[in-house]
């Protein structure tokens, strides 16, 4: 089960005040993705997993709090622009922008997992144009996130299943199979060898549709 609390806080950028969403507590049951976005009740969640300012577009974590630098980049026409476009899908601006504001910072990981998140938003309203886009902005911060590392256990698993899939989904199959092949040649965890390996699999045969990460953990694709 998923609670919520709804709350007004005040935005560290603008001072202005809103009201925000806190989850409280969730739940999954089942199979994510490949890209190890969670399945539902957790899935459904996502209007709670950051703050954003609808008067001035800041996306964090807390909007409460906000670094000067921060409010240059939130101020400029760029930031504006996908804050403010109601075109999006009404999730998509606080994932774009949060990812813009951590690219700023040179937080190429967080940078990367937002824009996967805002592809996600683009999925569920069906809009392959922006999910593309998306995941290639993505695959692009992540590129030097992964190759240059060095990554803590769990951040080499996260951003590294997330390049991976994102180079699949939007068709970069030979970059795909090449970094592929290069991560495998390194000390990873087995789970990630596992992702790694399916996914080889998915990219030879040219497949860019969504997968389900249990899809990688089954025996006949562990004794490829």
């Amino acid at each position: 089960m998923t609670m919520l609390h709804p709350f007004t806080t005040t935005c560290g950028a603008c001072g202005r005040d809103s009201k925000q969403l806190k989850l409280m507590s969730t739940s999954a049951c089942g199979s994510g993705d490949l890209d190890l976005r969670p399945p539902e009740m957790q899935r459904s969640s996502m209007p709670a997993w950051l703050e954003f300012c609808p008067h001035c577009g800041y996306a964090a974590k807390e909007i409460a709090v906000c670094q000067e630098a921060t409010t240059a980049v939130v101020n400029t026409p760029e930031y504006q622009r996908y804050a403010k476009d109601r075109t999006l899908p009404h999730l998509a601006p606080r994932f774009i922008c949060a990812g813009m504001l951590a690219e700023a910072s040179g937080d190429l990981y967080a940078a990367g997992i937002n824009f996967v998140r805002a592809a996600w938003v683009f999925d569920d309203e069906q809009k392959d144009g922006g999910s593309r886009e998306w995941r290639q902005r993505a695959a692009t911060v992540m590129k030097p996130r992964v190759m240059d590392g060095p990554l803590e256990i769990e951040e080499q698993l996260v951003v590294t299943a997330q390049w991976v899939d994102c180079l699949r989904r939007t068709g970069q199959f030979a970059e795909g199979l090449e970094v592929i092949e290069i991560l495998l040649a390194r000390e990873i965890s087995d789970d990630l060898r596992a992702l790694l390996t399916y996914q080889r699999s998915l990219t030879n045969g040219c497949d860019t549709a969504c997968h389900l990460s249990s899809e990688a953990f089954r025996k006949e694709v562990r004794e490829q």
